[in-house]
């Protein structure tokens, strides 16, 4: 497991953590629900959030193997609302996208959006603005 800062929008990074396994099927990215805000500490953990269930279940995704990269909020949104109001932008998206780019160096493999609650808004918007 790595934590990684990608850089994505000028002067803003995204903080993911990446678990990745030997001849993954696929990456999957997890968006959290509610404010999104998991704050993720160098060591994996996160300040809030953690107890959601695709956080809680990034280990068993990459037992299944799969890559997989856990989304927190931008460095220009880390303090409260974090996603609100934020996840049917264009910067979350062209965030998404650069994460996107990222993780298909590590992969040659299909990227796959997954969300919970709130996270599947960001999955939703962020898929009808990357068609294609």
């Amino acid at each position: 497991m790595k934590v990684i800062d990608v850089p994505t929008r000028s002067g803003v990074t995204n903080r993911i953590i990446f678990l990745a396994t030997p001849e993954p099927k696929a990456t999957l990215i997890l968006f959290v629900g509610g404010h999104g805000g998991l704050q993720i500490f160098q060591g994996g953990s996160a300040k809030s959030l953690e107890g959601n269930f695709l956080f809680r279940s990034r280990i068993e995704f990459a037992s299944h193997g799969f890559n997989v990269a856990v989304i927190a909020s931008p460095s220009d949104r880390m303090k409260f609302p974090f996603l609100y109001g934020f996840r049917h932008s264009e910067e979350h998206s062209e965030d998404i996208k650069e994460i996107i780019k990222f993780l298909q160096l590590q992969a040659k493999k299909p990227v796959w959006l997954i969300g919970t609650s709130r996270g599947a808004e960001s999955v939703m918007s962020v898929g009808l603005k990357l068609q294609g």
